[in-house]
């Protein structure tokens, strides 16, 4: 499984993305975003659990407006907007 490019918000005490439940080899989390993590003490750092994590994934706040559409320039080209904007140029 692939999953790229979304915007991930307030997973509470977690990664935003983990493999619980992901079946099969070779998922791959590429040019995320994940905001409002919260770590509750445990060792968790980032977007994507380490375990599949592959590139590109990041932690930004993506200034959703009303519509849920990202307004952070960082953010552009992500989420479910992003069949409607150019990725920026240092995301390929």
């Amino acid at each position: 499984m692939l999953v790229k490019r979304n915007i991930m918000v307030d997973p509470d005490t977690r990664y935003n993305m983990t493999q619980y439940a992901l079946n099969g080899s070779g998922n791959q989390a590429i040019e995320n975003i994940g905001y409002d993590s919260g770590n509750d003490g445990h060792a968790y750092d980032g977007v994507v659990d380490p375990v599949f994590d592959v590139s590109g994934n990041q932690v930004i706040d993506p200034q959703l407006d009303a519509d849920h559409l990202p307004q952070n320039p960082m953010a552009v080209g992500h989420g479910h907007g992003a069949a409607n904007t150019v990725a920026p140029a240092s995301c390929g």
